[in-house]
């Protein structure tokens, strides 16, 4: 197998890796709502946008070295 075909692989692998635990997170967020459809969906994009910043955050100013 090629360099370039491993690589396609590993990449969807890591892209349904990232989509299993985004749907798991969700449904645990759904559970813990007791099936309220609205507050899950804004809980869980509130967590969301909080992982981001701080992955932005840490990508951003964490010292390269």
């Amino acid at each position: 197998m090629s360099d370039q075909m491993f690589s396609v692989f590993v990449g969807v692998g890591i892209v349904l890796i990232g989509v299993l635990l985004v749907v798991y997170e969700f449904l645990w967020w759904l559970k813990l709502t007791k099936l309220r459809w609205p507050l899950a969906i804004i809980c869980f994009l509130s967590e969301m946008a909080m992982v981001g910043f701080f992955t932005y955050g840490v990508l951003k100013f964490w010292p390269a070295g």
